[in-house]
């Protein structure tokens, strides 16, 4: 009813709704101008004609994960998520990016998410456990006690680990104990939040981000700013919507002129954005790494590096 009193009103763009179902809603009931949603509709859903769609989704980090570690040469992953929908959804993002470009998922693990002591998957995982079970054996067998050190599996390149920054600050201190903290370890964005701190557990983890939170220019620090002067409780916690505003502001003329985004990319706020066949808006993200608490730009890998072979 919203959207049709706007468009009655003379409404020639409308940007929103922002909730999955509503998309879904106006999507069924009909298109009448230009229409940018700030969701996605399911996959099985046909977007009707003059509806753009518009969402910052973990998935395309999960994605851009793979592609920066294939590009990186690193082709043996082990990749840990929370047991939940959200979690299998980034191992099938991540795993259908990662082994369509030539790489090789070693083995993976679901944690709960609800408990603080993750070890026992993660020596799983690692094989640590079977390290020990050679050690019992062997000593079994020769009737003495070793001086022992487990070890940790060789064969992987890269941990990709999908975790919200509580999880994260757990799982990355463990992964550390278990000789594992130098193996080059990426996540989402969700294992920082803009203004948090108390990160420092964190130190080492890479992830794509968008620019306005990992590499803001001096325009965007300006905005960002403003916004600490109008709403300074909500301007860091809201960020990452905040700059989808922003952009989804700036997409307004270039999608009803049919501009730069419809043969290019438009740099915005929350990455470089471009428009894909069923006219939905993807980003290309920034990269950061976690130093001190704190996340610091990764020099971008260049665009036409080869990949992997």
């Amino acid at each position: 009813d919203v959207y049709k009193r706007q468009v009655a009103d003379g409404a020639q763009f409308v940007v929103g709704p922002l909730l999955k179902p509503a998309v879904e809603e106006i999507a069924a009931a009909g298109i009448s101008v230009p229409t940018l949603a700030l969701n996605y509709l399911p996959s099985e859903i046909l977007a009707p004609p003059g509806l753009f769609q518009f969402a910052l989704l973990p998935e395309d980090e999960a994605s851009a994960a793979a592609e920066r570690a294939i590009r990186l040469g690193q082709l043996r992953a082990l990749v840990l998520v929370p047991n939940g929908a959200w979690g299998r959804r980034l191992l099938t993002s991540f795993a259908e990016t990662y082994q369509g470009l030539g790489g090789k998922i070693i083995d993976y693990r679901y944690y709960d998410a609800g408990t603080a002591d993750y070890s026992a998957g993660i020596q799983d995982v690692l094989l640590i456990r079977e390290s020990k079970d050679r050690q019992t054996r062997l000593s079994a067998n020769l009737g003495v006690e070793l001086g022992f050190e487990p070890r940790r599996r060789d064969d992987i390149d890269l941990i990709f680990m999908a975790a919200t920054d509580g999880s994260a600050k757990l799982i990355r201190p463990q992964l550390k104990f278990y000789y594992a903290g130098g193996i080059p370890t990426y996540a989402t964005s969700a294992i920082y939040n803009s203004g948090s701190s108390s990160n420092l557990d964190l130190n080492g983890i890479m992830f794509a981000d968008m620019p306005w939170v990992v590499d803001p220019d001096p325009l965007t620090q300006s905005v960002q700013q403003t916004l600490d002067s109008y709403w300074p409780d909500q301007a860091r916690r809201r960020a990452r919507l905040l700059a989808m505003g922003f952009d989804a502001y700036q997409l307004v003329p270039e999608l009803a002129s049919g501009g730069r985004l419809s043969g290019g990319e438009l740099p915005g706020v929350t990455g470089r954005l471009y428009l894909s066949g069923d006219r939905r808006i993807h980003r290309r993200l920034s990269w950061a790494i976690m130093i001190g608490g704190q996340p610091s730009p990764l020099v971008p890998l260049d665009d036409f590096a080869p990949l992997a072979e």
